[in-house]
């Protein structure tokens, strides 16, 4: 049974900018134009009253890529309109024609009205009229387009009131008669002339610009319900018009042909839903765009059926026979009665196989709350259901999915579909009644609109429930299906309830839903000395039992950012109530009821140690929370303070001692509210005090350290700001040897440094000091720069920032060197002591001022003599001769050790077996490779080791070059010569020892790069032997290039290796085969071998690549060599290198001596 509906359209609508859209072509090309007086034209105002027509055939329109569709627009291209005036009752007319050219002396009948009459005056460029009714050109082959154009003074003017034809685009000479005119002076019935006279050229014609709009296409449903339907359709290929009209009616409906509409609407996208539909009704649905200058036609219709609604059955998707596999459908069904509910019966057969499931769903999707799962047989009564939608929409949802396996119990389901409103005496309770979004402060709770709903009853109660009073918040009449809290408490339970009003007057049963508002632990923050109140009752939620006594009480908590590294007093200034326990703990825990340190309890004024622990400590600079919990759950009363704030290493009398060797994260301190006492040292740059140093303003905010020096008399001090909340970021630091701590007469300043932020640990000190007396007490003064205050960790290591650039061109000068102390040399810059290079101790001689240079090598470098050094090489010199002895110290890192016991072949060797040479020849500077002739070796070395770190101590009786290497083994045999030939498919090595004693093998290694050994192959060697002996050994699978040596090993594991030979083997390419002799003194043979007869270049370069002697050639192809000179240049360590003009060889290394 249907029943007649008041049918509505809804439209999906988002805000999106209306743009109107069609397409545009142009009809002809443009050979020329007319005259002022001449025709063809559109608007030719020359006689005042003209009729024209223009022929453009259905061929001309489909090559300029129009198809069929509505006219909205025809335009002309005007060049000049100089002199034209007012066309009065201007009119455009469309007719379609078979004929193919304009006859001669007859016009073309039957045209349609689509513009004017308007008086129109043409401007230049495109002139478009926009029709007053879109004209439907059908794409036909025949169907060729007459344009009519007329206008006439009427009534007639008295006079001649002619002007000037416009001068238009014409598309010349065609092939038929594109044209026909007929221009009078002032006939008001030219319009309807079949007068055969002509003006004007008839196979010129004006160019035509055509706009049409395009109906959508694919129109389809993607999804059907009772009564409604999700439409949508394709925009037309090339534009996206501005919108759509829709408009529907039942089936066999076609729009003002055919059937009554039922419904219609707009839309600017290409989609929408239509609403207010019957159950099982065929509708058919026609869209057209809209293009803003007019319509394209309709397309459709799309027909679709509703599902099932009111008294219609409904079947499984196989209807009266078995449903099929793989099934899944989802079906909305939905009363098409208004204010009505869908309820679904079943009756006999009722049979799904194993595997198939009927859901139903309480409303109108498969999220809504789930009814039913049905699965298996039901062969008789009772069966399951009646099943009635109790949600808003009042439909039911049916999903239904069925296996891949064919089964006898496939039958599927019949079903009877009613329809009812809201009884009398029902009114449904909410359903999914949720809490979300929940933080200490506020809650959003929801659920269903339920069927036959007029609003809601809600109310908020604090829990425990302990009457009326308990109700915060309240709504008798709530239309609305959420609700969102703020204001609640921190750590406070909530019960949310709320019934339906319907509209029969009925109110449902009351919902229920208890939620818990956590405790906000970003509460108060506490600043030291002042006084906090706060009052609680209730009940909280942690219970906290860390002292002992439960604790139901409304928790409270605050923040401490502890100020200073010491113990604080909580004091209780007054209290009412009942007892309150609190609690600290720090930041970094969950905020929640774990982890809580007990600091006491009170219920009357008192004071508590904080933290409760014996001697234990804030930290500065971290934040900490601070918990009160009542034991009570009635009203309490309480006003508390943090005291004893005070800087606890304000005067050097109350330094905090620093362990060396600790992590700066373990020494955490502060000089937040620190104060300069009377006549303490200020480092600053300012000499007016007396005391000069390095920070770059006065000092305002100074704590005191103080630290046992280590045995090696060296340290490193640095800073870093700690924690985010009161850190302190540019730090600067000063050590001073102190005689009284309470004396500032004893104090001597050693150093001082104002970081420039970039060196270390960026806007902080570093500084390193040698020459400390083992075991005394040495004092740091810490300040901020400028403003900077806070928190900050500091650290006192054994060790020393070294330098890690340097390239043997600056001075790092200390002046005043003439007292017996350690002199420490920084290789400093206008803001940064910068690190420690060396130190000095003169012993009482006066030097003056005293120079330091260093050469920090990447690599292990290599003396004239092949004799790896550690890779920091010093030149020292001062400004007033002395006599008599100095100590140095000179400073490098355990890496550069370790990779010095690897060149050396010295695995077992320890920093005991270094030893320091003196180069002080005429060439001494901190280069080791340009050295000729003997180093003075001190052997009496003291290697004292710190953290990462050593430095080596001897001393001098003169300054020059220093450099440290490890000291001469003893050799377990003599050794006369180790040498090797190049022969035709091998390389042979050769050596001769003089004498042998319990020598046990002779060992040969090569390398590829005089880096990485390895052997290829032994000989025996002697137990005694005085006599020489020659012995050979073969490289069978040579390298072109190979680095060889002879290790000879005695039987206690005792080695002697000798130095390095490389060999070259000719090779068929570009490139140096071989360089002799080396070292050499003057003349130097290099061997090349070239592909081609060329001309090359030898090149000759130092160890930083600054090329010292080049030498042109012209190269036959093949084997060549020549003779370089040496003679001029200094003895050192040189590269040669073969290049032309495509390439440049792989260097070889050759020694000047």
């Amino acid at each position: 049974m249907k029943k007649s509906l008041q049918l509505v359209t809804s439209l999906i609508t988002l805000l999106a900018p209306l743009y109107l859209s069609a397409q545009t072509f142009t009809i002809g090309t443009n050979d020329g134009t007319n005259t002022a007086g001449t025709y063809p034209t559109p608007y030719g105002d020359s006689r005042e009253s003209t009729r024209s027509q223009f022929l453009y055939l259905s061929s001309e329109l489909s090559s300029a890529g129009v198809t069929e569709g509505n006219i909205t627009k025809i335009g002309f291209f005007v060049e000049d309109v100089d002199g034209v005036g007012v066309h009065e009752n201007y009119t455009i007319k469309l007719l379609l024609t078979s004929s193919v050219t304009l006859p001669n002396g007859s016009w073309q009948p039957g045209a349609t009205t689509v513009y004017g009459p308007v008086d129109y005056t043409p401007t230049v460029g495109l002139n478009e009229h926009i029709l007053n009714a879109p004209f439907y050109w059908n794409g036909a082959s025949n169907a060729n387009l007459v344009v009519e154009i007329c206008h006439t003074a009427i009534p007639s003017n008295s006079g001649n009131f002619a002007t000037n034809n416009a001068v238009v685009q014409l598309t010349e000479d065609l092939a038929f008669n594109g044209s026909r005119t007929r221009a009078k002076p002032n006939d008001d019935a030219v319009c309807s002339t079949m007068d055969g006279q002509e003006q004007g050229t008839r196979i010129n014609r004006p160019v035509l610009s055509l706009t049409l709009c395009y109906p959508p296409t694919a129109l389809t449903t993607n999804s059907v319900t009772s009564t409604s339907a999700n439409v949508s359709w394709t925009p037309p290929t090339g534009n996206t018009p501005g919108g759509y009209d829709y408009t529907y009616g039942l089936a066999g409906y076609q729009p003002g042909v055919v059937g009554t509409e039922l419904g219609s609407g707009s839309t600017t996208l290409p989609a929408a839903t239509i609403s207010g539909l019957n159950g099982l009704e065929t509708y058919a649905l026609w869209v057209r765009s809209d293009c803003g200058d007019g319509y394209s036609r309709w397309a459709g219709p799309l027909n679709f059926t509703t599902d099932p609604s009111c008294n219609d059955l409904f079947l499984d998707p196989g209807g009266l026979s078995s449903y099929g596999q793989n099934e899944n459908s989802t079906k909305i069904l939905c009363p098409d009665i208004a204010d009505n509910a869908m309820t679904i019966s079943f009756f006999v057969p009722l049979s799904l196989g194993a595997g198939d499931t009927l859901k139903i769903f309480n409303g109108d999707n498969t999220d809504m709350p789930l009814l039913a799962a049905l699965s298996g047989v039901y062969p008789n009564p009772p069966l399951p259901g009646p099943f009635t939608c109790t949600t808003a929409s009042g439909c039911l949802t049916m999903q239904f999915t069925s296996n891949d396996v064919a089964a006898p119990e496939d039958l599927g389901w019949f079903s009877i579909l009613s329809c009812a409103p809201l009884p009398s005496d029902v009114c449904y309770e909410v359903l999914e009644l949720e809490a979300s979004n929940i933080t200490s402060t506020g809650a959003d709770v929801s659920w269903l609109d339920m069927f036959g709903a007029a609003d809601y009853q809600w109310e908020l109660v604090e829990l425990p429930y302990l009457g009326p009073a308990s109700v915060i918040q309240s709504d008798p009449n709530f239309d609305g299906v959420s609700v969102s809290f703020s204001s609640l408490d921190p750590g406070t339970s909530y019960q949310f309830a709320v019934r339906t009003n319907c509209i029969n007057a009925v109110n449902s049963t009351w919902d229920t839903i208890k939620f818990t508002t956590p405790l906000n632990c970003n509460g108060p923050i506490i600043q030291c000395g002042q006084n906090y109140s706060f009052t609680a009752s209730k009940t909280g939620i942690w219970n906290v039992d860390e002292c002992g006594t439960p604790a139901p009480g409304k928790e409270r908590i605050y923040r401490f950012v502890a100020p200073h590294t010491r113990s604080y007093n909580l004091e209780i200034l007054s209290a009412s109530g009942g007892f309150v326990n609190y609690y600290i703990k720090a930041e970094g825990s969950p905020c929640d009821s774990t982890g809580w340190e007990c600091i006491d309890d009170f219920n009357v004024p008192g004071v508590s140690s904080l933290p409760a622990i014996p001697d234990a400590k804030l930290t500065a600079g971290v934040l900490y929370y601070i918990l009160a919990d009542p034991q009570t759950t009635g009203a309490v009363a309480q006003t508390f303070r943090i005291t004893t704030c005070d800087v606890p290493n304000d005067i050097p009398e109350d330094a905090i001692e620093i362990e060396v060797n600790t992590a700066c994260e373990t020494n955490i301190y502060s000089n937040l509210d620190a104060t300069v006492d009377p006549n303490e040292p200020d480092p600053d740059e300012d000499d007016t005090d007396g005391l000069v140093g390095r920070w770059l303003d006065e000092a305002n905010e100074t704590v005191w350290f103080k630290f046992q020096a280590p045995p090696s008399g060296t340290v490193t001090i640095l800073t870093s700001p700690s924690g985010t909340h009161i850190p302190n970021d540019d730090t600067q630091v000063a050590l001073y040897s102190v005689g009284d701590p309470a004396d500032y007469s004893t104090y001597e300043l050693l150093i001082s440094d104002e970081d420039n932020g970039s060196a270390f640990l960026g806007f902080n000190s570093v500084v390193s000091f040698t020459g400390l007396i083992d075991g005394e007490f040495y004092y740091i003064q810490v300040d901020g720069w400028g403003v900077s205050s806070g928190a900050f960790c500091i650290a006192v290591i054994e060790t020393v920032e070294r330098i890690e650039e340097a390239n043997c061109d600056v001075d790092y000068t200390i002046a005043g060197v003439n007292e017996e102390k350690w002199y420490n040399i920084h290789a400093s810059d206008m803001l940064d002591v910068g690190p420690l290079v060396a130190a000095i101790n003169p012993h009482g001689l006066n030097l003056d001022s005293v120079f330091c240079r260093a050469q920090k090598y990447d690599e292990i470098p290599y003396s004239t003599n092949d004799i790896p050094y550690l890779p920091l090489y010093y030149y020292f010199r001062s400004s007033q001769p002395f006599t008599g002895n100095v100590s140095l110290r000179l400073f490098f890192t355990n890496d550069e050790f370790v990779a010095l016991k690897d060149s050396s072949d010295a695995p077992n060797a320890t920093l005991d077996d270094l030893i320091v040479t003196r180069f002080n020849k005429n060439v001494s500077d901190c280069s080791l490779l340009n050295n000729s002739g003997p180093f003075k070796p001190f052997n009496n070395v003291n290697a004292t080791q710190m953290v990462g770190t050593f430095f080596v101590e001897f001393s001098t009786d003169s300054l020059g070059e220093f450099g440290a290497r490890l000291s001469d083994i003893a050799l377990p045999l003599k050794l006369k010569s180790f040498s090797g030939k190049v022969l035709d498919q091998n390389n042979l090595l050769e050596w001769t020892t003089l004498e042998e004693k319990d020598v046990q093998w002779h060992i040969v290694e090569r390398s590829a790069d005089g880096k990485k050994w390895s052997e290829i192959g032994r000989k025996a060697g002697q137990a005694n032997s005085t006599a020489p002996l020659q012995y050979a050994l073969e490289d069978r699978q040579p390298l072109v290039r190979g680095y060889y040596r002879l290790r000879s090993l005695d039987f206690d594991g005792t080695a002697s290796v000798s130095q390095v030979i490389v060999l070259t083997r000719r090779v068929e390419q570009f490139g140096i085969t071989g360089a002799f002799p080396s070292p050499t003194s003057d003349l130097l043979t290099v061997q090349f071998f070239t592909e081609n007869e060329e001309n090359v270049t030898i090149r000759l370069t130092d160890l930083v690549g600054r090329v010292v002697l080049e030498q042109p050639l012209n190269a036959a192809k093949g084997l060549n060599s020549s003779q370089l000179s040496l003679q001029n240049l200094p003895a050192g360590v040189y590269a040669v290198t073969l290049a032309n003009s495509n390439s440049v060889s792989e260097p070889l290394r050759v020694v000047k001596q």
